[in-house]
């Protein structure tokens, strides 16, 4: 499945994959008004690129007139994202899925990274031991897909708990 969709990008730009038909099958139904255009980046190794793809679409989705784009780093090992864009955001996927229970329109802005027109939350610094609840991601997509057109998830490939829960409820795997 991971290829066939992998090979389905390499088809199309970003702007003619956003053009597509997406109609709402995997929206579950507390999510309403709720985006189902949510992407997962799974790498298949280490180093292949895949966080320079999840950026790469990430931002071609921005930049897609009245498209919110928010891109979620999930590699809690190595998470490059923040690297990649020179934020030092003081902030984590890992902060805002521990709040997910409080997350609300004044809270949410001070999570994010704002890039041009592309929105970040990195993965922040490594913190041994902590894991993220599948119900905490739930929260927080709950949350995160009112707010936004287009998420984009870039996952560590370890295939944690967390990183199922994403690609259950995503759109594309990459």
């Amino acid at each position: 499945i991971i290829f066939s969709v992998f090979f389905f990008f390499k088809q199309k730009t970003a702007y003619e994959i956003y053009q597509c038909d997406w109609s709402s099958d995997v929206c579950s139904s507390d999510l309403f008004d709720a985006t189902d255009m949510m992407f997962t980046f799974l790498p298949a190794k280490p180093g292949v690129g895949t966080s320079t793809l999840a950026l790469n679409i990430s931002v071609a989705f921005s930049r897609c007139p009245g498209k919110k784009t928010l891109l979620m780093d999930f590699d809690l090992n190595s998470g490059l994202i923040a690297f990649m864009l020179k934020t030092n955001c003081p902030y984590s996927v890992v902060d805002a899925a521990l709040q997910s229970e409080e997350l609300d329109e004044n809270l949410w802005p001070h999570l994010v990274q704002t890039v041009q027109d592309l929105h970040v939350l990195p993965s922040g610094r490594t913190k041994p031991g902590m894991r993220i609840q599948p119900a905490q991601i739930r929260q927080l997509l709950s949350f995160a897909r009112r707010q936004y057109d287009v998420i984009c998830a870039d996952l560590s490939g370890n295939m944690e708990k967390y990183s199922i829960k994403l690609m259950e409820i995503g759109r594309a795997h990459v």
